[in-house]
């Protein structure tokens, strides 16, 4: 068992170029996944890179939001959860190597449970980043706090 995670563990280290990584153009995550799949708009793009789909939200043309969900092997209208080794690579590769803490406080965690969803909230230790999952959607999402403090301001 051990080993098998090991091995998991080194090929998603060793795989982290796949993620899109806040602060990168449009043309930067083109290189990174190919072409979109899907242009939501002129500031959205969806790409999709191995087994996860990617959407990323732009702001002047700087990647500002990205939300990254596991396409499931058996049903591509649900996705799979996203391990916790998974998060940790994906969250590392956006931190500049600042470390993350949990932020249960945000006025996204506490409106998600008002209505019955659960939102899992982490910041880097500047605070200059969010992250959030939500448990039923099955999505984890990067966040520029400094291009979307309304989403992560305290009340």
């Amino acid at each position: 068992m051990m080993i098998r995670f090991a091995i998991i563990l080194s090929i998603l280290v060793g795989s982290n170029d796949i993620y899109a990584r806040i602060g990168e153009t449009m043309d930067q995550c083109e290189l990174r996944y190919g072409k979109p799949v899907n242009i939501i708009s002129k500031d959205v793009c969806e790409y999709k890179k191995g087994v996860f789909g990617v959407r990323v939200e732009f702001v002047d043309n700087i990647a500002s939001i990205i939300h990254i969900t596991k396409n499931s092997s058996k049903n591509p209208e649900t996705p799979d959860a996203i391990l916790p080794t998974e998060m940790e690579v994906i969250k590392n590769s956006n931190s500049n190597n600042k470390s993350w803490v949990d932020d249960m406080n945000t006025p996204v965690v506490k409106n998600a449970a008002k209505s019955g969803m659960t939102i899992i909230g982490w910041k880097t230790e500047d605070g200059k980043l969010s992250s959030l999952y939500c448990i039923e959607a099955k999505t984890l999402s990067i966040i520029d706090n400094g291009k979307f403090p309304q989403i992560v301001n305290k009340e």
